[in-house]
């Protein structure tokens, strides 16, 4: 029997129209989540003032506060990562567990390819630094306000901040975009189409002019790594490397932050890195065997 041809135009359509709804899906639940917290907010400050009216300027305030918008934060990656991360292990995770986790040990968590997950994340992160450095200076008022609401988010619990964009976030969207949306593009789609569609989409989602940019570098790394091995596990590993280092970095000196050429330097050599361990690995590191891929993906 011949296979059905992938890309056609109805194929790009589903495709579309899929990571459109996941985006819809995902800020809906966060929606919802903020809504809640809101409404909780609002009812322990009457329940703190004892029942006195309290002027709604004062509430807003308080709930535009940098810590009320980080511990928001934390809650709605903490409730979307739950609700991908389940989602995810029941679609694909429960099949083959015994031999998918001897499969990871064996084939992926290996010293050479877990060297090669850290230098990707650590040159997809560098990268973006350029690809920021250059947005800052063709759109300044955009890379100012993009500042803004960042520091608004991230300004409160330095460790919340930590926890819910360096461990969390990663698992959810990449469950969500490297798992349950790139395995659907696969099916639909040739390889490289499949990769950078949900690259541009994981762009979209982030609903900023500036993220949606500079996240298509370690999109379309995670997309690469994670169709490569089979596994999204390395594809977290990497966002989570990503995703950490503006905390590493907060430790270094004021006068380095700031010094850009030394970033630019630093984002042409990790290009090139890039470049170069993309090169270097189909042939040199291990990978999932085709029989055994085939196996599960027969069971999916």
């Amino acid at each position: 029997m011949e296979a059905t041809k992938k890309g056609k135009v109805s194929d790009y359509l589903k495709a579309a129209g899929l990571g459109i709804l996941a985006i819809a899906l995902f800020y809906l639940i966060q929606i919802l989540v903020m809504m809640g917290m809101m409404f909780v907010g609002m009812f322990l400050d009457i329940i703190r003032v004892g029942g006195e009216n309290q002027e709604a300027s004062s509430l807003v305030s308080q709930m535009q506060s940098p810590e009320f918008l980080t511990s928001a934060t934390a809650v709605m990656t903490a409730v979307t990562t739950l609700v991908f991360g389940i989602w995810y292990k029941l679609r694909y995770g429960r099949k083959f567990m015994e031999t998918r986790f001897q499969s990871f040990r064996q084939y992926v968590l290996t010293r050479k390819n877990v060297l090669v997950f850290l230098l990707l994340g650590l040159s997809c992160y560098f990268i973006e630094i350029i690809i920021a450095n250059v947005i800052a200076v063709v759109s300044p008022d955009v890379m100012e306000l993009y500042l803004e609401s960042m520091e608004g988010i991230m300004g409160g619990n330095s460790v919340v901040v930590f926890f819910f964009t360096g461990l969390l976030a990663p698992i959810g969207e990449e469950c969500l975009f490297r798992g349950l949306i790139l395995k659907k593009y696969l099916k639909w789609l040739p390889v490289v189409p499949a990769i950078l569609l949900q690259a541009v989409f994981f762009g979209i989602f982030h609903m900023n002019y500036v993220q949606g940019i500079y996240v298509l570098i370690i999109g379309t790394v995670a997309g690469y790594v994670a169709y490569r091995w089979k596994r999204v596990l390395p594809a977290i590993f990497i966002h989570f490397v990503n995703n950490t280092m503006p905390s590493v970095l907060r430790a270094v000196p004021e006068s380095v932050q700031e010094n850009y050429v030394l970033w630019t330097v630093i984002g042409v050599l990790a290009l090139v890195l890039l470049i170069a361990v993309i090169k270097y690995m189909p042939g040199e590191l291990m990978e999932v065997p085709e029989e055994l891929v085939a196996k599960e993906e027969a069971a999916e």
